[in-house]
C-alpha cells in the first residue's frame, strides 16, 4: 500500500513530499519512507504521480514502487529510487480484488 498526505490530483508531474510511505503487510508489516540522503537525484523525488492512465508511487530504474492503473485492473510493484522498497508483493503483477482508500481527519 502508500500513504499519501493529499488528494490525488491528475498531473503528469509527480508530487508530493517526504511525508508519503510505501508499506506492505504480507507476511509482516514493514514500511518504506523516503531516504533524504539522496534528495539530489530528480528520480529520487518522485513521491506520487496520478493521470487517467494510473496512480502511482515511487520511481526508478527498476519500475513504480506502487502503480494501480485507473480501471483498478492491474496494479504492479518494483523496487523504486524514492523508497528502496523491496516489491510490496508477489508476483509484482497482479489484478487487486478490492482496494482500501481511508481518509484520515484532524
Amino acid at each position: 500500500g502508500a500513504f499519501f498526505n493529499g488528494a490525488p490530483k491528475s498531473t503528469h508531474r509527480p508530487r508530493s513530499d517526504g511525508e508519503t510511505f510505501l508499506f506492505t503487510c504480507n507476511p509482516k508489516c514493514r514500511m518504506w519512507g523516503w531516504d533524504q540522503s539522496l534528495s539530489d537525484r530528480d528520480d529520487h523525488k518522485s513521491f506520487m504521480r496520478s493521470d487517467d492512465i494510473c496512480i502511482a508511487f515511487g520511481t526508478g530504474d527498476e519500475g513504480w514502487g506502487l502503480w494501480l492503473s485507473s480501471d483498478f485492473q492491474e496494479c504492479l510493484t518494483a523496487r523504486s529510487s524514492t523508497f528502496h522498497n523491496q516489491p510490496l508483493f508477489e508476483p509484482t503483477m497482479i489484478t487487486p480484488d478490492r482496494i482500501e482508500v481511508w481518509e484520515i481527519m484532524h
